[in-house]
């Protein structure tokens, strides 16, 4: 089933965006190109850190929003990095701009979602978000944007969470009664269909956990809705940075924990996106930065932390005995849910793998009939048994029963 399309005001439906990885173009008509020289800003500046930082606990942790309190200290410094000023309420110069660079980076044609750079180009998006929240508005230096941590069961979680329901955190375009878990409503429960998906994140490659984190983010942007439902004006409500640091937190663990650095490192697909791809940002009123995609992957060059001791429990680590790569050519789009992976071993069929395929929001594009790339784990035993790895033409590939051509 899919869900209605996030509203675009430039008339661009969301699932229509390109999977291009070309950056610039969207935010060069808005901005120019938006570096130090073009922008009369000085020197570009590389991705800033507060000195070396052997291990997370010399890093601030982005806090979860389920241990926040209300009334809270912490509460209270996230609402005053958000309060409104000027004129007539409005919000603070930088955080219009940083809703109008998203705009430009998000809404385009040339846009950052459904690519390679989905991960790392709001990874880098946030980090400069987060300084200007404590330049601009008077926080601590050690503030570090709230993270929804939506995958908890939790009565914070699964609505809008309280912080965020009252003073500058507020947002009256919300969906007032969200509820994640709500069985009643079709997309909640693709939401949670594309929540469990990510159980398999351990054994999963990068375009496999980027589609993934992408899918499941998706559904909570449209069941949110409002401000944060329209492309144009969703990082104009503050709760999109909190959302987004969930996102970014997923991707930290996949990266730290899953071992994932290693995967996207080896990978050489990622290996020459990561060499060449250079985001660039500037808001007129903080020092520009400057930074490559192979810059966000290491946690100990960054200047904040997450708490991963829930998604430990949920996403546990995998024992990786031999990882088979390969790229299983189709005939036509796959349909979410099941994949299996079937060969023959001593002329008895075997399944070599199994997966879920997600459901698709509105704005995901069908899987890509060229090619759709799959990680098949198997135990030692199965690796003698099997020996070799199997060509295309030995392998019989089940999307929900149905056999794919070969």
């Amino acid at each position: 089933m899919m869900t209605p399309p996030r509203r675009s005001n430039v008339g661009i439906p969301y699932a229509s965006v390109g999977r291009r990885g070309l950056l610039g173009l969207g935010a060069a008509a808005l901005f120019g190109r938006w570096n130090a020289s073009a922008a009369g800003l000085g020197v570009d500046r590389e991705l800033p850190t507060d000195g070396p930082h052997p291990d997370a606990l010399d890093r601030p942790f982005r806090p979860l929003i389920s241990g926040i309190q209300s009334e809270g200290e912490i509460a209270q410094v996230i609402d005053s990095a958000y309060s409104f000023t000027g004129a007539g309420g409005t919000r603070d110069v930088a955080f219009r701009l940083h809703n109008h660079y998203h705009q430009a980076m998000c809404a385009k044609l040339e846009s950052v979602h459904g690519t390679l750079d989905f991960l790392t180009w709001h990874r880098a998006f946030l980090i400069f978000h987060e300084r200007s929240r404590q330049m601009l508005a008077g926080v601590p230096k050690t503030f570090r944007l709230p993270c929804w941590d939506w995958n908890q069961n939790h009565v914070v979680t699964r609505g809008i969470p309280p912080i965020y329901q009252y003073g500058d955190l507020y947002d009256q375009t919300r969906n007032a009664n969200l509820d994640l878990n709500d069985t009643q409503k079709p997309n909640a429960v693709m939401f949670q269909t594309s929540l469990a998906a990510l159980k398999d994140l351990a054994t999963s490659d990068y375009s496999v956990v980027r589609d993934r984190i992408e899918s499941v983010h998706n559904f909570v942007h449209y069941l949110t809705g409002g401000r944060m439902d329209i492309i144009e004006t969703s990082a104009g409500d503050p709760l999109f940075y909190a959302h987004h640091a969930q996102v970014d937190r997923l991707f930290g663990y996949w990266l730290d924990e899953l071992g994932g650095l290693e995967d996207i490192l080896a990978d050489g697909i990622c290996k020459d996106w990561l060499s060449t791809r250079k985001y660039e940002f500037s808001d007129g009123v903080q020092p520009p930065m400057t930074t490559w995609a192979k810059d966000l992957l290491d946690a100990n060059a960054l200047n904040y932390s997450y708490d991963y001791a829930d998604l430990k429990l949920w996403i546990p680590k995998a024992k990786i005995v031999n990882r088979l790569r390969f790229q299983v050519p189709l005939q036509g789009s796959l349909t979410p849910g099941s994949l299996v992976i079937e060969t023959k071993i001593a002329g008895k069929k075997v399944q070599i793998h199994q997966q879920t395929i997600p459901p698709q929001s509105s704005h995901d594009h069908s899987t890509s009939s060229a090619a759709f790339r799959v990680d098949v784990v198997m135990s030692d035993s199965l690796w003698k048994e099997l020996g070799k790895i199997p060509k295309r033409s030995e392998l019989q590939i089940f999307n929900n029963g149905k056999k794919l051509p070969n």
